[in-house]
């Protein structure tokens, strides 16, 4: 471990500390069953056809796994790796090759033995832990402050930078107890992920919207050939256009008038 990996796992421990005094310091490790690199399953004898095979352009944009709806075909594969390899309700996977990307969680048991491509990490939990901790991790792990430190401990492997296990097994986090159930923490959580889905696409009609409206803009020169009568009903037609902007952005205001309950999202690590 280089020197500047072990001073950002210092500034990570003295954070997480200092932001929740209240709160037992465990490591990711202490959450979970397993941590460990998922390799293809095609090994020795092929024996099993009736699987999928899934990685991060399964995930979905609120983070759930799912099967494509037009799957590909895989070779046979060996059974015994297909069955301990198999993914079930709780766990979580995301790719240990270059940057933290998506974090994918497993929300329902699959109808058919379904494992993952080479190049992810995944994360088992005790069946009691299933419920509530693996979302609690989940964003956890997909916040602003654990991805930039993350990034920050990227290892080079042969000119590669990767994700070690170890990293990620160690990562300090607030303790979590399962509330049992659905709690109001975890509903909050989902309730939260739908309106970050829904600004994003909110973002991309935005765009699209502008794209249109330059165009407009663009293309108004060529009415200065109509008469006044004729750009009455253009003008009333933009008035209300502008109305409308208007009481989108009198909204969006309301939107943004929102500070986040910590100020640790900032903190910045030592790069490789």
């Amino acid at each position: 471990m280089t020197s500047k990996q072990m001073k950002n796992i210092k500034i990570l421990n003295n954070m997480i500390k200092d932001s929740f005094p209240d709160t037992s310091i465990v490591t990711l490790a202490d959450l979970t069953k397993s941590i460990a690199k998922v390799s293809n399953v095609r090994v020795r004898e092929c024996s099993v056809n009736n699987y999928d095979e899934i990685g991060v352009d399964s995930i979905d944009e609120q983070g759930v796994l799912s099967i494509p709806e037009t799957p590909k075909e895989y070779a046979s594969a060996n059974k015994s790796a297909i069955e301990s390899q198999s993914l079930h309700k709780g766990d979580l996977i995301f790719g240990y090759r270059g940057k933290m990307g998506k974090v994918g969680l497993v929300a329902d048991e699959f109808k058919t033995p379904v494992v993952t491509n080479n190049g992810m990490i995944r994360v088992i939990f005790e069946e009691d832990r299933v419920e509530e901790t693996p979302q609690y991790i989940q964003t956890y792990l997909s916040s602003k402050l654990v991805r930039t430190y993350l990034n920050s401990m990227l290892d080079d492997r042969s000119g590669k930078k990767v994700l070690n296990v170890a990293t990620i097994a160690t990562l300090p986090i607030p303790y979590f107890e399962e509330m049992g159930g659905i709690s109001k923490f975890t509903t909050m959580l989902t309730k939260r992920k739908k309106m970050s889905c829904a600004v994003r696409n909110l973002i991309e009609e935005a765009n699209t919207l502008l794209e249109v409206y330059q165009d407009m803009e663009s293309e108004s020169i060529v009415l200065k050939e109509l008469s006044t009568d004729e750009l009455s009903p253009i003008n009333n037609a933009d008035h209300a256009k502008e109305e409308a902007l208007q009481q989108i952005t009198t909204q969006l205001q309301v939107l943004k008038n929102t500070k986040s309950s910590k100020s640790i999202l900032s903190t910045e690590f030592i790069s490789q």
